[in-house]
């Protein structure tokens, strides 16, 4: 049974819900990760309890009384009030499906996840305000405007455009000197008028509140690749306007020290909803913008900060942050995460140690045999390989893990095991000095079913792989005896199968030779 499963077996058992149909509506209208269901049953078992009582309560235990009365949807935001720690009062408060859409109860959701109260909320939570107006209210609240500023627009007879419009004017006419000082240091940073900063601004302005103006119809203000560059942050800058940013979270990001994209990443998490502290883990233009997402990311998938703090730093790419972010969230502890948490490890051998305990189940000793910077990651497959390999036990994967092995060294000697060898005779040629073509000569004349004498004849690395072939072809048909006088590193591979062609020859001839002797003493 899944974990959701069982969490739902759990929370139906305490509230006496019937089973299948439980599991039936919940796994139609939520769409959450099993961990994120985990921990917020974990976190708000009483909240549970209560919503799901009020969604499935029953006439009959196979006809469930309320959810009907919703959309899949609206079933959907009254769980994720749920998942985001409301308490039953503010989710009860928006369960009407006859007075709100989902869209409608989205936004309630989110006035009350924001910290509004139930006074700021009761301000937009009227039917009479589609979803794109209410939105506009609450944004208004999060820019800290006053209630008299936000009743100024909170019309619904307006477009949510002009609500929009009128909302950031509001905004923009109270915060003048922020506003000069931002100016004032774009001009600083790129050396360029303040009256070109501003009518910069303005052209971002109007093509951002504007949805039918073109950025791009005035050459005379971004005929120059700096001036582009103004633009592209100062839209960051007006998108956060626009999405109810409050101005000292905009001004967290909007120094010019910062590129678009790296203000873009700031602007998503505060968006997001992270707080101050967390998005402050990256904000640091020492980051690209690729290892700002990664910790954005660990952030709003859940984890904490000090999970986040042990890639959250500059040393690591944003390829290496994925490995590690994707180890804590996939629940290795962070012990283990440690194992391959170091800068020395490219992200693709980060994977390999990562696969490792995850998709392989390997015990700590046994990943601690590879998880060394000196294994490429070719190497480190091929000990996961013996690892997982029910044929060679850890003393006999720990005969080659070795880093002078190169992967396909480290294969043929797997190979060995895998044929039934045993260990005295794949020690034959497990060797570093020995090259994999070299190895598999050896390999192939035990198999072959060579004495171990026949064998060590040609198992110096002083032969080529092509001497080795050649020896071994001998040792086939010719006794040991006159194989040993080909066996000379000296000899060249045409010289050794000449040499056996005549052996062979005169061989044939000597037997024959006996033969007529033996016939004519008869």
């Amino acid at each position: 049974m899944k974990e959701r499963d069982q969490v739902l077996k759990f929370l139906i058992k305490k509230c006496g819900f019937e089973l299948k149909t439980a599991i039936k509506y919940f796994s139609i209208y939520l769409d959450l990760s099993d961990r994120v269901l985990l921990t917020a049953a974990k976190a708000h078992l009483l909240h549970f309890f209560k919503v799901f009582e009020f969604l499935f309560s029953t006439k009959n235990k196979f006809q469930p009384r309320q959810v009907n009365k919703f959309s899949p949807r609206q079933v959907g935001e009254i769980l994720l009030g749920v998942c985001r720690g409301l308490t039953p009062s503010q989710i009860l408060f928006y369960a009407d499906p006859e007075e709100f859409n989902s869209e409608q109860m989205r936004e309630i959701r989110r006035g009350f996840e924001q910290g509004l109260s139930l006074s700021q909320v009761l301000v937009y939570a009227d039917p009479k305000f589609n979803d794109e107006q209410m939105r506009e209210i609450r944004l208004g609240f999060r820019q800290r405007l006053s209630l008299e500023e936000i009743k100024s627009y909170a019309d619904p007879n307006l477009h949510y455009r002009e609500m929009r419009n009128k909302r950031i004017m509001l905004l923009l006419d109270k915060s003048k000197d922020e506003v000069d000082k931002l100016i004032d240091q774009y001009s600083e940073h790129y050396n360029k008028d303040q009256k070109k900063i501003r009518k910069i601004l303005k052209i971002v302005m109007k093509y951002l509140l504007d949805d039918d103006w073109n950025i791009y119809a005035d050459y005379r203000y971004i005929n120059k690749e700096e001036e582009e560059e103004i633009i592209e942050k100062m839209e960051e800058i007006v998108g956060g306007l626009v999405n109810g940013l409050a101005l000292e979270e905009i001004l967290l990001y909007a120094n010019p020290k910062f590129d678009a994209n790296q203000m873009r990443e700031i602007r998503f998490g505060l968006e997001g909803g992270l707080t101050l502290e967390q998005v402050k883990l990256y904000i640091n233009p020492k980051f690209k913008h690729t290892q700002m997402y990664e910790i954005r990311l660990g952030l709003e998938h859940g984890l904490t900060e000090e999970q986040v703090k042990l890639y959250a730093t500059p040393k690591f790419s944003s390829k290496q942050m994925e490995q590690i972010r994707m180890g804590l969230e996939q629940g290795l502890s962070i012990e283990r995460v440690k194992l391959y948490a170091n800068p020395k490890f490219n992200y693709k051998q980060m994977n390999a140690i990562r696969v490792g305990f995850l998709s392989y189940g390997l015990s700590d000793e046994e990943v601690r045999l590879y998880a060394k910077p000196e294994f490429d990651v070719d190497q480190m497959w091929s000990i996961i390989t013996g690892l997982a390999d029910n044929r060679l036990s850890f003393e006999d994967v720990k005969l080659y893990a070795d880093p002078r092995f190169n992967s396909k060294q480290m294969f043929k000697i797997i190979l060995g095991f895998r044929r039934g060898l045993t260990r005295k005779q794949i020690e034959l040629y497990a060797k570093p000095e020995f090259s994999e073509k070299q190895m598999e000569q050896i390999l192939g004349g035990l198999c072959d079913n060579l004495s171990e004498e026949a064998v060590k004849i040609y198992a110096k690395p002083e032969f080529s792989p092509e001497q080795m072939a050649r020896i071994r072809w001998a040792l086939r048909s010719l006794p040991l005896d006159l194989v040993k006088l080909i066996a000379k590193p000296e000899l060249s591979p045409e010289e050794m199968e000449r040499m056996i062609v005549e052996l062979k020859k005169s061989r044939t001839v000597e037997r024959r030779s006996s033969s007529n002797l033996d016939l004519s003493q008869r």
